[in-house]
């Protein structure tokens, strides 16, 4: 890919963070044109204020979607922008903006990369030990090498997108993705990023890591 930043989108899904999204777009904003940036309000009890975003684009779901569905809504609004590649990041503060060159710059030898985070002894313990059986389970079913299969900051190019199209409304859309780039035999690779846990016991909880292993096996049959 020739230069895969040229044309660039990053995708936001956002769900009741507040002024927080204003000071996450400020980081974006040093490493993509905010013009290039999506931000998706999965129906936020006190909807997004259209100053904190500036020159981004802001897309409103009426009622809360999921995750996944605000990352397909994202998706789809910057491919029929003209978007050649789409970085997807969480809207909590937890991904940094500074490691969005160096996911684009795996762009040149693969068709997605997914951010790797060192889930060492500052990760909150629920969050480390559902990734762990979530990766192990996922690995093995799909033949996959994935060390951080749940982290959501990832990119991708904009040719991949039907390969890797994701049903799941929740979270589970992280991992959906996964599947399906592997069932389709797209050439990945992760790329260590940094993080920061505001909320320990926000988003992904121990009955979405049950629920998700079954559908691992769902996934399994009929992908």
């Amino acid at each position: 890919m020739n230069d895969p930043a040229r044309r660039a989108f990053v995708v936001i899904p956002v769900y009741n963070e507040g002024t927080r999204v204003g000071r996450l777009l400020q980081e974006v904003a040093r490493e993509v044109p905010l013009d290039r940036v999506v931000v998706v309000d999965d129906g936020s009890q006190v909807p997004v204020d259209r100053a904190l975003v500036g020159e981004a684009r802001l897309l409103r779901h009426a009622i809360n979607l999921g995750k996944g569905l605000a990352l397909r809504t994202g998706c789809e609004h910057a491919l029929a922008q003209g978007a050649t590649a789409v970085v997807l990041m969480d809207g909590d503060g937890q991904h940094e903006p500074r490691d969005i060159p160096r996911l684009l710059r795996a762009l040149d030898d693969v068709d997605i990369a997914f951010g790797a985070r060192d889930l060492g002894w500052k990760v909150p313990w629920v969050r480390l030990f559902g990734n762990r059986v979530v990766n192990a389970w996922t690995n093995a079913l799909f033949g996959l090498d994935l060390h951080d299969i749940w982290c959501g900051y990832r990119a991708f190019r904009a040719q991949a997108f039907p390969a890797l199209a994701w049903n799941a409304s929740d979270y589970a859309a992280d991992v959906e993705m996964a599947v399906r780039a592997g069932r389709a035999r797209l050439p990945y690779c992760e790329v260590p990023i940094g993080a920061i846990y505001h909320d320990a016991y926000k988003g992904v909880t121990v009955l979405d890591g049950l629920r998700l292993l079954v559908r691992l096996f769902a996934w399994r049959l009929t992908l």
